[in-house]
């Protein structure tokens, strides 16, 4: 029996082939189109809190001098926010590079403290993320164990 007088009920390979392409392509299309609007809303996100990161730098750091300190935390983020704590990790990494890039003395870094339960108040683990500013002479961190 040749193709051309087979019953007409038989599937069409060419057919289900052509259609599983056009699955994959519309599948490859909305996951290219979830990560690029993701990708937006990062930036948006980091764009709107750098001038906020920036003042709070201007009033921490002063905050901190005159309290006669030489460091503390500016903003700080719980690491299981998804877009939230993406978009603020970049508005601070672009703070920092902005201070670097203009020569200021200032220190400012991105420190990570791990929680566990019952070593403070809450009942989950978590990573808590914190842009930490430094002035002055460099100071020893000490290990309390």
């Amino acid at each position: 029996m040749t193709a051309e007088n087979l019953p007409g009920d038989f599937i069409d390979i060419e057919e289900l082939n052509r259609l599983r392409k056009q699955a994959l392509d519309k599948q490859e299309k909305a996951v290219q189109k979830e990560a690029s609007d993701r990708e937006d809303r990062i930036k948006k996100l980091a764009n709107d809190l750098i001038p906020m990161i920036r003042k709070q730098i201007i009033e921490k750091t002063k905050e901190a001098a005159l309290r006669g300190c030489s460091s503390v935390t500016v903003s700080s983020m719980d690491n299981g926010l998804g877009i939230r704590t993406e978009g603020w990790k970049r508005a601070c990494w672009s703070v920092i590079y902005e201070y670097r890039e203009a020569g200021n003395k200032l220190r400012l870094e991105l420190e990570s403290t791990e929680h566990v339960p019952g070593s403070d108040e809450y009942s989950h683990s978590y990573t808590e993320l914190s842009l930490v500013a430094s002035f002055g002479p460099k100071e020893e961190k000490i290990n309390p164990w």
